[in-house]
C-alpha cells in the first residue's frame, strides 16, 4: 500500500487462466454411424489479468476501482473465436444512519460460444447462430442493509436493484418459406424454422428485498425466518419487434435448532416458493413448490454418535 496525506491506497494484481474441453458425439440412428456434422469438438480458454486500487475516501466510505483485460478463447472444429475485452470495474461502500450501502458498476463477458459466427444446424428447425461483435454487460447495482435490533431479537432489512445496459437479448427470425441464406454458405433453411442470434439490446431491471427475523429461547432453541421477493424483466427480438416478459418471485424460509438438550440435537427446515411469469402474447407460467428437511443428531456416552435426516 502507499500513504498519501491521509489517505491509504491499496493495490492488487492478478492473472487467471481457465480452459475446458467438451465433446459431443452424434450418432445416426439408421446406420449407427457417427454424424460429423451434428457432432462437435470444443475447446474454451479464459484468460484474465487484473490491477485494481482502493482507498478509504472517509470514515465510513471505502472506493475500489479495477482494470481487467480479458481474452476469450473457443475452438470448435475449423471455426475459432479469439477476442479481447477491456473493462473497469467499480465498488464503493458506504454507511449512513446505520444503514449500510453498497454501489457498483461490474461487467458481465459474453461466453466464448456465442461469439462463434458458425451456423448451428443441429436442429434444422431452430437455427443457432453467434455474434462476434457482442459486447460485455455493463451492470449497476445498488443494495442496502440495516440490522434492527429488538430486545435480544435481530431484524435483518435488505433491498437491491441491478440495472443493466448492453444486455444480450436473442433476435428470433421466423421463415415462413424455404429460404437461401448467403451469408451462410447458401443454406437452404426449411419452411417453417426460426434462426435465433445473440446481440446486445435492450437494456433490464431486476428487483428484490428481503427481511428476516432470528430469535432464540431459552432451552427451547433458535428460530430464523427469512422472507424474499425478487422481480426480473427479460427481452428478446421477434421479427424485428422487441418482446417483454416479467418474473415475479416470493419465497420463505424457516429454520429451527433446538438448544434443549446438549446430548440430542434437532434441526428442521423448510423453504416454499412461488414463481409467475408473463410472457409475451399474453402466455402466464405459475408454480408452487415446498422442500422441507429434518435433521436429528444424538451422542451417547461421548462415545457413540446416532444422526438421522429426513427430506421432502
Amino acid at each position: 500500500f502507499k500513504k498519501l496525506s491521509n489517505m491509504v491506497f491499496d493495490f492488487t494484481a492478478g492473472i487467471s487462466y481457465q480452459s475446458a474441453d467438451k465433446t459431443q458425439i452424434a450418432y445416426d440412428r439408421v446406420t449407427g454411424e457417427i454424424n460429423e456434422l451434428y457432432s462437435t469438438d470444443k475447446n474454451n480458454r479464459q484468460k484474465q489479468m487484473n490491477i485494481g486500487v482502493g482507498t478509504t475516501l472517509a470514515r465510513n466510505i471505502r472506493f475500489d476501482v479495477s482494470y481487467i483485460r480479458s481474452n476469450l478463447q473457443n475452438e470448435e472444429f475449423d471455426n475459432d473465436v479469439d477476442a479481447n475485452f477491456n473493462t473497469i470495474d467499480m465498488s464503493m461502500n458506504f454507511k449512513f444512519w446505520n444503514i449500510n450501502a453498497n454501489l457498483s458498476k461490474r461487467t458481465q463477458l459474453p461466453q466464448a460460444s456465442i461469439l462463434s459466427n458458425k451456423l448451428n444446424v443441429g436442429n434444422p428447425y431452430y437455427l443457432i447462430v453467434g455474434n462476434a461483435n457482442l459486447e460485455p454487460i455493463k451492470l449497476y447495482n445498488l443494495s442496502l442493509s440495516k440490522l434492527v435490533r429488538i430486545k435480544k431479537d435481530i431484524v435483518s432489512l435488505s433491498v437491491n436493484a441491478k440495472y443493466y445496459t448492453d444486455n444480450i437479448v436473442y433476435r428470433r427470425r421466423y421463415f415462413a418459406e424455404s429460404t437461401i441464406l448467403p451469408e451462410y454458405d447458401n443454406y437452404v433453411v426449411n419452411s417453417g424454422a426460426s434462426l435465433v442470434m445473440p446481440f446486445n439490446g435492450s437494456d433490464k431491471w431486476e428487483l428484490g428485498g428481503s427481511i428476516s427475523a432470528n430469535k432464540n429461547v431459552l432451552k427451547v432453541g433458535s428460530f430464523r425466518n427469512v422472507f424474499t421477493y425478487n422481480y426480473k424483466r427479460d427481452a428478446e427480438e421477434v421479427d424485428t419487434k422487441m418482446e417483454y416478459s416479467n418474473r415475479h418471485h416470493v419465497s420463505h424460509k424457516f429454520e429451527y435448532t433446538s438448544n434443549f438438550s446438549y446430548v440430542f440435537r434437532v434441526s428442521l427446515n423448510n423453504r416454499f416458493s412461488y414463481m409467475y411469469s408473463k410472457r409475451p402474447r399474453n402466455i402466464s407460467e405459475s408454480g408452487l413448490s415446498n422442500e422441507m428437511s429434518i435433521y436429528a443428531v444424538g451422542d451417547l456416552f461421548d462415545r457413540f454418535r446416532i444422526e438421522a435426516a429426513y427430506l421432502m
